[in-house]
């Protein structure tokens, strides 16, 4: 649908992790790879999945946690723990 965002630069796909994020909320989003490429930048909007290939670890920053679901190589991963102030941020796929 149009309201998926699929982003995948990555080559080497030993060294990659599957991230998707599921607004429900409208939420800042700052998605980072292993080297600090920057995947994704934005305020993304409800109804919205965006998919994510990336090497890592993967950093992730959200805005608005309560609003998005993160699962990682298709697991889903509790924000609360690593939420403070609404902010939640994680680093995904560190051995």
């Amino acid at each position: 649908s149009e309201n998926t965002i699929n982003i995948n630069n990555e080559t080497d796909d030993s060294e990659t992790g599957e991230l998707k994020l599921i607004i429900d909320e409208e939420s800042w989003i700052e998605v980072y790879n292993a080297n600090d490429k920057r995947l994704f930048h934005k305020l993304a909007q409800p109804g919205s999945v965006i998919n994510i290939t990336g090497l890592i670890p993967i950093s992730v920053l959200i805005g608005h946690a309560e609003g998005v679901q993160v699962i990682f190589n298709g697991e889903n991963i509790d924000t609360k723990p690593y939420t403070r102030v609404d902010v939640a941020r994680l680093k995904l796929g560190e051995e």
